[in-house]
Parts: structure tokens; sequence; C-alpha cells
């Protein structure tokens, strides 16, 4: 019994890495629609998007080292590299 256990576990564990590898660049996505809270796609699954926060505060661009707070030519290049 413990050894089927161990064994589905692991399968599930298996299963759960590889799935986020099954996506790739360039793929062709799925239209998404709004249902409830949540994004979804045809099928129903939802769907997480990630991306990345972009802040035009001098702090968070390495403590203010890489332009000032009134910088703007700065934060663009900064932004933009």
């Amino acid at each position: 019994m413990r050894k089927n256990l161990s064994r589905s576990l692991l399968l599930l564990l298996f299963f759960l890495i590889l799935k986020p590898a099954l996506a790739w660049e360039g793929m062709p996505l799925p239209p998404l629609k709004v249902e409830g809270r949540y994004l979804t796609d045809t099928h129903g699954n939802v769907v997480n998007l990630h991306g990345f926060a972009q802040t035009y505060s001098p702090w968070f661009n390495e403590r203010g080292t890489k332009w000032n707070n009134y910088d703007v030519a700065g934060c663009l290049t900064y932004n933009q590299g």
C-alpha cells in the first residue's frame, strides 16, 4: 500500500513539474475570457498571467544610483535597458 502511494505521489509530482514545460515561447495561445474574477481559456481552465512591474521611483532603480527623481531621460534609458 505504501509503495503504491509513494509511486502515485511521485507521478503526481512529476506531472506538476512537467506541466509548465509544455508551453514554449511563440506557441499559439487560445483566446481568453473573463468568468467571474478569473481569466479562462476555451476549455474553462483558469489562466494566470505573469509579467513584470515597472516602477518610476528612483528608489527601485538600484537605490537611486542610475537616475534621480526628475531625470526623465535617465529613467527612460534605465527602463529600456
